[in-house]
């Protein structure tokens, strides 16, 4: 258990380092969570959601990471 929560703690200050960077995502369809937002993953392989709006999966877009979790 202590060292899946270190493992989750290191992966969440990881992932913080890409808030306030635009990144290139490649979107690929629906988020798990909702189906109004879309999950794409960048050039590191980086899952990223975002509001899927007038968005389609294939589109490459330019996003800004706005929060991070582990």
């Amino acid at each position: 258990v202590r060292l899946n929560a270190l493992q989750k703690e290191i992966s969440r200050q990881r992932n913080l380092s890409y808030v306030g960077r635009t990144l290139e995502v490649l979107l690929e369809g629906p988020s798990r969570k909702s189906a109004a937002d879309l999950l794409g993953r960048d050039d590191g392989n980086h899952g990223v959601v975002l509001p899927g709006g007038n968005l389609r999966p294939g589109d490459l877009v330019p996003v800004e990471i706005l929060g991070a979790s582990a």
